[in-house]
């Protein structure tokens, strides 16, 4: 069986998961006969697992740094074109410790 009797368009529902039952059976004939066929899906299953495998690291990464940001929470403000911590409000003996001062 040649290439030319199987569709690009075949051959791209195929590995989307797309084809019915005679499509399929289709394929796989081809895969069984035809060398070129084999190599082609070949190469396109392994580029399916690496664009797979790229997406799953980015996604770790991402979660990486936002449980990151989320364990280390430090609010800044702008001063002086710097970034720095705020300073600690100052505590006014009795005022913050819930005791009544007059």
């Amino acid at each position: 069986m040649a290439k030319n009797e199987l569709s690009d368009e075949l051959l791209a529902a195929y590995l989307d998961g797309c084809t019915n039952e005679a499509e399929t059976l289709q394929v796989l004939k081809a895969i069984k006969t035809d060398p070129e066929i084999r190599e082609v899906l070949d190469i396109a299953l392994q580029l399916e697992d690496k664009k797979y495998w790229a997406t799953v690291q980015k996604d770790k990464e991402r979660t990486a740094a936002t449980l990151t940001a989320r364990a280390n929470p430090v609010s800044c403000e702008k001063k002086n074109n710097r970034l720095r911590k705020p300073r600690s409000p100052r505590q006014t003996p009795g005022k913050n410790l819930g005791l009544m001062t007059d």
